[in-house]
Parts: C-alpha cells; structure tokens; sequence
C-alpha cells in the first residue's frame, strides 16, 4: 500500500508507508504531516536506536497537532504534557522505557503486551491525565507497553538508511520530503539528535491491528 498523496504528503488513510529524512527539519516535516493527520484518541509509538530522531519527529507531530510549550527528550521527566493550541487536543509524551523500568523489555514475552491497567496504574502514580478522549499519545520505546490504551495505534519506527535509494520490495511507496527526488549525496550524513555527522533516516509507519 501507497502512502504518497499528490505531492509530497503522507496520507494516514493508508494501512502502511514510509518517507525518507536527510536532516533534523526532514524528520520534523515528516512528524508535522504525521501530527496534522492525527485525531484524539490516538497512540503513537516510536521505535529507534538512541539518536534515530525520536524527539525530532515529536517536535514535528506536536507542530502538526499545534499543542503548546517546546518538545524536548522526556528520558529525564519521563511523561511531558502539552497544553492543547488551536486543535483542542492535548499531546502526552513519554518515555516508556522509563515509565515502567529499565527491565520493561526484558519482561514482555515477544508478541504481547503489558495490561491497560498496569500502564494506566503507572500513569496515575505520577498524576498523569491518560484520558486519550482529547489527547494523542506518543510513546518513545513503547512496543509492549502502550497498545492497550488505545484503539487506533499507530507504530512508527526509525533506521538508519542504507544507500542512496530505497527499494525494499514492500507495497508502501516512499516520500521525498523535499520533493526533489533524491536522499543525500554518498557520504553527507547528518545526525538527528545534535547536528554531528551521522546517517540519514528512513521513517517506515504502519497502522497496528
């Protein structure tokens, strides 16, 4: 399945997609398009190694879905809440592998997940609102951990691109965020997190079942 619109867009009517990111604006454009497309109620979760660009796409989404106060890594605040802007709708942003523990991996069996009640518990012991009836949940490490709390989750992740062009046989087309038909030149690379050199990103995004 296709996740190219006219132009250069993401379309979340679809079951599956990906785009590609060569700089921290790319991601950022890429989690606006996301986050524009959002509604309340929705679960977010986001998968990469540490610098993919897990923050960066959030500070797109949250400009996507227009909330208030700067985005910012939550590995140390563990939960962030942002006041709801023109859309009405809050953004909770979390940490989950903080949230629950540094042992949260180890102790999910490969393909369940933790109870709505044990993460709604959590939540509750640090005054967090989990209400999603107004809000959009994004979830940093949070396979395993979040899908019970929603009904609509949406899984995001992020690798590491390898070579100039993308073709991996799937049915999801790529996005060129720039619409200038191309990824980065061999060897320009660029980190997501602070700016050093490092490699560009493909973002792949599935809706889970």
């Amino acid at each position: 399945m296709s996740n190219a619109k006219a132009g250069n867009g993401m379309d979340l009517g679809e079951a599956q997609g990906h785009a590609h990111a060569r700089t921290p604006e790319d991601m950022r454009a890429i989690g606006r398009e996301l986050g524009q497309q959002l509604a309340a109620g929705t679960v977010v979760i986001l998968t990469g190694p540490l610098g993919a660009g897990k923050t960066t796409i959030t500070q797109g989404i949250a400009d996507g879905l227009a909330v208030k106060g700067r985005v910012q890594s939550p590995t140390f605040t563990i939960v962030r809440t942002h006041k709801p802007g023109a859309r009405g709708i809050r953004l909770l942003h979390m940490d989950a592998y903080r949230l629950l523990g540094e042992g949260v991996a180890e102790s999910i069996a490969p393909g369940e997940q933790l109870s709505r009640d044990d993460v709604l518990d959590t939540l509750e012991s640090l005054d967090i609102d989990a209400d999603l009836d107004d809000a959009v949940l994004v979830a940093e490490w949070g396979r395993g951990v979040v899908e019970e709390l929603a009904d609509r989750v949406l899984d995001v992740e992020i690798t590491r691109a390898v070579g100039a062009e993308v073709s991996d046989g799937s049915d999801a087309a790529a996005v060129d965020v720039l619409g200038d038909g191309g990824l980065a030149d061999s060897g320009e690379v660029i980190d997501m997190t602070d700016g050093d050199e490092d490699d560009p990103r493909e973002v792949h995004w599935r809706w889970s079942e």
